[in-house]
């Protein structure tokens, strides 16, 4: 089969209408399954580059029950975390009510609303903890 042989046969087979049941729009068991098979393996858009122009910009993106915390850490660089505070899985920036994501200016590090442990911008916890209380120190 030529190339051009394929590309008709497959215009051919999208050329019919396809319906979707309604279970792919309310099912939590296919939402599960998009979640697993398909959202966490392609590619997400968060945002563009214009949005985080200076060191220490950052936004926020949720998908599902995930929330990701981007971050330009360079004149070059922007790196993706999790959201999420190691020691309690507390979010480190909240989205504001009605707000799609968060957006904001130049941070050196981000604070944990729970016990405050800190992070700098490439995520690594800089504050120290105590081992009994979990507190910052």
């Amino acid at each position: 089969m030529t190339d051009l042989e394929s590309k008709t046969e497959a215009a051919e087979e999208l050329s019919e209408p396809v319906t979707i049941g309604v279970e792919a729009y309310v099912s939590q068991d296919y939402a599960r399954a998009e979640r697993d098979k398909l959202w966490r393996k392609v590619w997400q858009q968060v945002g563009r580059v214009e949005e985080i122009p200076e060191v220490g910009n950052y936004l926020t993106y949720d998908i599902l029950d995930d929330s990701i915390l981007v971050v330009r850490t360079g004149a070059k660089r922007i790196r993706a975390h999790h959201n999420v505070c190691m020691h309690r899985g507390r979010r480190l920036i909240d989205t504001p009510d009605g707000a799609k994501n968060a957006c904001g200016k130049a941070r050196k590090s981000f604070v944990c609303g729970f016990h405050g442990w800190t992070y700098g911008s490439t995520a690594r916890a800089h504050t120290s903890v105590s081992p009994t209380t979990g507190r910052a120190s």
